[in-house]
């Protein structure tokens, strides 16, 4: 403290009109302490003035602070300054500083350590959210995937079941209109079966006999194999020797016409005398 002090009185001592001492706060603004005027005739009892003054400021304020000594004109204009520290000394009865109230130096550097704590501890616990949203947003979106995949899996069963199901309705309806057509021969068959029998009760069938014994001929010399099976599997015991003597009757008709042909045309070949 002494050196920067002496060193302004000793530049400006002879020609200086006052000496100003302030406190410098902790914003920048500097605070009046006290004022010396010329003539300055001892140096050191000024020297030590200043510093005794700077001290007791220290002291009541506590800590270190920063004093700013000025040299000044006769028309009140600096002329050149210096700024020094000081420390307050040690509190009588051994008290701790730390039992007084902190300056505005202290309870700004406080504030700001205690903001810059508050600053890091909110930001680690934002990025601890924010880690744990976006995994709960990736885990949602990989079972909304999964999801999604289930039901295109569903539909494409259901899809299957639906074509299986129409496919079947289609072969049962196809199925059903064959026995419909079946049923309808055999439907037919039948109605003419008792005219045919009737017609074959005589040696020469005449009249709607002999047209019905024809339509029965014509219908059964078409029927295939399957449709035989089918029409004697619909008919009872007695229906199906019924209809087998019918048909064992059509077929003797037909190789007897066929037998009375050749002969006809046997007896017209023969000479005559």
């Amino acid at each position: 403290m002494s050196s920067e002090v002496e060193k302004v009185l000793d530049r400006h001592g002879a020609t200086a009109f006052a000496f100003v001492l302030y406190q410098v706060a902790s914003d920048g603004t500097r605070v009046l302490c006290d004022v010396w005027k010329a003539p300055f005739e001892n140096k050191a009892e000024l020297l030590e003035q200043i510093e005794e003054r700077a001290l007791r400021q220290a002291n009541v304020l506590g800590g270190v602070n920063t004093f700013w000594v000025e040299a000044r004109d006769g028309a009140e204009r600096p002329m050149g300054s210096e700024i020094f520290r000081v420390t307050a000394e040690a509190l009588p009865g051994g008290a701790s500083i730390a039992t007084e109230p902190s300056n505005e130096g202290g309870a700004f550097a406080q504030m700001m350590r205690h903001n810059e704590a508050l600053l890091r501890a909110t930001t680690l616990g934002f990025d601890k959210v924010l880690g744990h949203a976006l995994k709960q947003l990736d885990v949602q979106g990989k079972r909304a995937d999964a999801m999604e995949q289930r039901h295109l899996s569903s539909l494409e069963i259901l899809s299957k079941v639906i074509s299986g199901e129409r496919e079947t309705q289609l072969q049962l309806a196809r199925e059903e209109a064959s026995s419909k057509m079946k049923e309808k021969i055999l439907t037919r068959a039948l109605g003419v079966l008792p005219e045919a029998l009737a017609g074959f009760m005589g040696r020469k069938p005449e009249g709607a006999a002999a047209a019905a014994a024809m339509s029965a001929k014509g219908i059964f010399s078409t029927l295939t194999l399957e449709q035989m099976q089918h029409i004697m599997g619909c008919l009872n015991i007695e229906q199906q020797a019924a209809l087998m003597g019918l048909m064992k009757r059509l077929a003797a008709e037909e190789e007897k016409q066929e037998g009375g042909g050749s002969s006809l045309a046997r007896s017209g070949n023969e000479p005559t005398h």
